[in-house]
Protein backbone atom coordinates (compact mmCIF):
# COMPACT_ATOMS: atom_id res chain seq x y z
CA UNK A 1 0.00 0.00 0.00
CA UNK A 2 2.80 2.45 -0.29
CA UNK A 3 2.50 5.10 -1.90
CA UNK A 4 -1.59 5.02 -2.33
CA UNK A 5 -3.07 8.15 -1.54
CA UNK A 6 -7.06 6.96 -2.67
CA UNK A 7 -8.62 3.80 -0.71
CA UNK A 8 -11.63 1.90 -1.16
CA UNK A 9 -12.82 -0.76 1.59
CA UNK A 10 -15.24 -3.50 0.68
CA UNK A 11 -16.64 -6.32 3.13
CA UNK A 12 -17.36 -9.44 2.15
CA UNK A 13 -20.59 -10.48 3.09
CA UNK A 14 -20.96 -13.64 5.77
CA UNK A 15 -16.84 -14.40 5.12
CA UNK A 16 -16.16 -17.78 6.01
CA UNK A 17 -20.15 -19.13 5.22
CA UNK A 18 -19.06 -18.09 1.61
CA UNK A 19 -16.87 -21.06 1.33
CA UNK A 20 -18.93 -24.36 0.71
CA UNK A 21 -16.90 -27.45 2.02
CA UNK A 22 -16.24 -30.12 -0.21
CA UNK A 23 -18.33 -33.53 0.01
CA UNK A 24 -14.97 -35.34 1.37
CA UNK A 25 -14.51 -32.53 3.86
CA UNK A 26 -17.48 -32.38 5.73
CA UNK A 27 -17.08 -35.33 7.80
CA UNK A 28 -14.63 -33.40 10.09
CA UNK A 29 -17.72 -30.79 11.04
CA UNK A 30 -20.16 -33.76 12.32
CA UNK A 31 -21.92 -32.86 15.47
CA UNK A 32 -24.82 -34.63 17.44
CA UNK A 33 -28.33 -33.03 18.89
CA UNK A 34 -30.90 -34.62 20.66
CA UNK A 35 -32.38 -34.77 17.24
CA UNK A 36 -29.59 -36.94 15.15
CA UNK A 37 -26.43 -36.27 13.79
CA UNK A 38 -25.64 -33.25 11.44
CA UNK A 39 -22.79 -31.68 9.51
CA UNK A 40 -21.82 -28.34 8.16
CA UNK A 41 -21.81 -27.49 4.26
CA UNK A 42 -19.92 -24.38 4.64
CA UNK A 43 -16.72 -23.22 6.48
CA UNK A 44 -17.49 -22.08 10.10
CA UNK A 45 -15.28 -20.27 12.20
CA UNK A 46 -14.96 -22.53 14.94
CA UNK A 47 -12.76 -24.76 12.58
CA UNK A 48 -9.08 -23.94 14.05
CA UNK A 49 -7.32 -23.95 10.30
CA UNK A 50 -10.61 -21.53 8.93
CA UNK A 51 -8.94 -18.30 9.08
CA UNK A 52 -6.00 -19.32 7.53
CA UNK A 53 -8.10 -21.48 4.57
CA UNK A 54 -10.35 -18.45 4.08
CA UNK A 55 -7.64 -16.10 3.19
CA UNK A 56 -6.03 -18.19 0.68
CA UNK A 57 -9.31 -19.00 -0.85
CA UNK A 58 -9.75 -15.11 -1.22
CA UNK A 59 -5.92 -14.64 -2.60
CA UNK A 60 -6.59 -16.48 -5.03
CA UNK A 61 -9.76 -15.35 -5.91
CA UNK A 62 -7.96 -12.40 -6.10
CA UNK A 63 -5.14 -13.42 -7.55
CA UNK A 64 -4.14 -10.96 -10.26
CA UNK A 65 -6.15 -8.26 -9.49
CA UNK A 66 -3.73 -5.10 -8.86
CA UNK A 67 -4.18 -2.99 -5.80
CA UNK A 68 -6.04 -5.21 -3.43
CA UNK A 69 -4.83 -6.33 -0.15
CA UNK A 70 -6.91 -8.59 1.90
CA UNK A 71 -7.64 -8.12 5.73
CA UNK A 72 -10.08 -10.56 7.42
CA UNK A 73 -13.52 -10.02 5.74
CA UNK A 74 -12.27 -7.05 4.37
CA UNK A 75 -10.81 -5.56 0.76
CA UNK A 76 -8.77 -2.47 0.88
CA UNK A 77 -8.47 -1.13 -3.09
CA UNK A 78 -5.44 0.96 -2.65
CA UNK A 79 -4.14 3.09 -5.65
CA UNK A 80 -2.36 6.23 -6.07
CA UNK A 81 -5.39 8.12 -7.60
CA UNK A 82 -9.33 8.08 -8.36
CA UNK A 83 -9.40 6.57 -11.75
CA UNK A 84 -6.92 3.86 -10.87
CA UNK A 85 -9.20 3.26 -7.40
CA UNK A 86 -11.95 2.98 -9.81
CA UNK A 87 -10.51 0.82 -12.00
CA UNK A 88 -9.31 -1.65 -9.25
CA UNK A 89 -12.74 -1.56 -7.28
CA UNK A 90 -14.30 -2.64 -10.43
CA UNK A 91 -11.94 -5.44 -11.06
CA UNK A 92 -12.30 -6.84 -7.76
CA UNK A 93 -15.95 -6.65 -7.75
CA UNK A 94 -16.29 -8.40 -11.42
CA UNK A 95 -13.44 -11.48 -9.84
CA UNK A 96 -15.75 -11.58 -6.80
CA UNK A 97 -19.17 -11.64 -9.10
CA UNK A 98 -17.48 -14.19 -11.61
CA UNK A 99 -16.72 -17.12 -8.08
CA UNK A 100 -20.32 -15.94 -6.54
CA UNK A 101 -18.91 -14.06 -3.49
CA UNK A 102 -20.68 -11.50 -2.79
CA UNK A 103 -20.58 -8.35 -0.59
CA UNK A 104 -22.16 -6.81 2.42
CA UNK A 105 -23.62 -3.45 0.96
CA UNK A 106 -24.15 -1.94 3.96
CA UNK A 107 -19.90 -1.95 4.96
CA UNK A 108 -18.39 -0.29 2.28
CA UNK A 109 -16.68 3.04 1.76
CA UNK A 110 -15.08 4.04 -1.86
CA UNK A 111 -12.68 6.77 -2.51
CA UNK A 112 -10.74 7.70 1.20
CA UNK A 113 -7.82 9.49 2.07
CA UNK A 114 -5.01 7.32 3.47
CA UNK A 115 -6.38 8.41 7.24
CA UNK A 116 -9.32 5.60 7.37
CA UNK A 117 -9.24 2.60 9.64
CA UNK A 118 -9.89 -0.45 8.92
CA UNK A 119 -12.53 -2.00 11.81
CA UNK A 120 -15.54 0.20 12.54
Amino acid sequence: MNGSTVFSKIDLKSGFHQILLSEDSRHVTKFVTHRGHYRYKRLMFAVTTAPEKYRQIVKDVLRGCAGVANIVDDLIIHSKDVEENDRCLFAVLDRLSEVGLTVNGEKYEFRLSKSFSVRK
